[in-house]
């Protein structure tokens, strides 16, 4: 048995269709499949009885992203702060980190970051990082890369 590769990132979130509008809107994804699974799959694939999903396919920037509504069996809302343990962020590039976090600052998106912190050391050194989050609390990283 070996890994042969990497597929996906995917998250929950709370309606998979104002989720992929943010994604599509925001992000520049676009939409690949949108469909329910019957909840035998559905508790078969999670575990989680009475478990039927909604999944949401999209691709985007070289990755296969994954949005799951759990229609029914869903679980509670858990509280997704980057300093939480079991908590993962989801990290993106971009060319121009300051700018970035000004414009999605005035659309109201919610920023963990007070402001693009300036990466001091490392192979990082000179680039800028901030976190944000989508609506529903999934924890987002854009990084700027070093000029």
């Amino acid at each position: 048995m070996a890994i042969t590769g990497f597929h996906n990132i995917s998250v929950t979130v709370s309606d998979a269709g104002a989720a992929a509008k943010w994604y599509g809107d925001m992000l520049g994804f676009e939409v690949q499949s949108d469909s329910e699974r019957t909840p035998e799959f559905s508790e078969a694939v999670t575990g989680v009885p009475g478990a039927t999903l909604r999944v949401v396919h999209m691709n985007g920037h070289g990755m296969h992203f994954e949005l799951m509504q759990y229609v029914a069996g869903s679980g509670a809302r858990v509280e997704t702060s980057p300093n939480n343990i079991g908590s993962a962020q989801v990290g993106f590039l971009t060319d121009d980190g300051p700018a970035l976090y000004a414009d999605w600052k005035t659309k109201g998106v919610k920023m963990w970051s007070p402001g693009p912190a300036e990466v001091p050391n490392g192979p990082m050194k000179g680039g800028f990082i901030f976190f944000c989050q989508d609506p529903d609390g999934n924890v987002l990283k854009f990084m700027q890369t070093p000029k």
